[in-house]
């Protein structure tokens, strides 16, 4: 290759990267997902988690940049923020996010938004015993 021809195509790889990373291709070093991106990100709802044999538990579940926070699990000792995962079809929003305790308590979080309304199912793992609650309720 003629060495006068090196100089322009380089700068034309160069700008051509900046534009890609630019406009949210993912380099080698991305670490996921544009949290302001996440469909969900500034609404709350108030549900009611039901586990079979205890008192309903009212919650708020948040969403926002991306995370995920239940303030019933947050009053008990779980970080405030988790990451969740969503996609939209057809019109309804599905959600998944896992919160960990200090102490190895999960709560498995699985729902859908429709409109203003949220269902879904919440299993928590507690010292080897496993119990899913019904979650239900609407944005707030």
């Amino acid at each position: 290759m003629n060495p006068t021809h090196i100089a322009p195509l380089a700068r034309i790889l160069l700008i051509a990267s900046i534009a890609l990373t630019g406009c949210g291709a993912a380099s080698p070093s991305a670490s996921g997902p544009v949290a302001s991106a996440a469909p969900l990100d500034g609404n709350a709802y108030e549900v009611t988690l039901a586990f079979p044999g205890e008192a309903p538990v009212q919650d708020t579940l948040r969403f926002q940049a991306g995370r995920f926070e239940s303030t019933a699990c947050t009053a008990v000792g779980f970080p405030q923020w988790s990451d969740y995962h969503a996609q939209v079809d057809a019109g309804a929003v599905a959600f998944a996010a896992v919160t960990r305790s200090a102490d190895g308590t999960t709560m498995d979080w699985k729902g859908t938004v429709t409109g203003q309304a949220v269902e879904g199912t919440a299993t928590r793992s507690l010292s080897g015993r496993i119990a899913t609650a019904s979650v239900r309720g609407a944005r707030r």
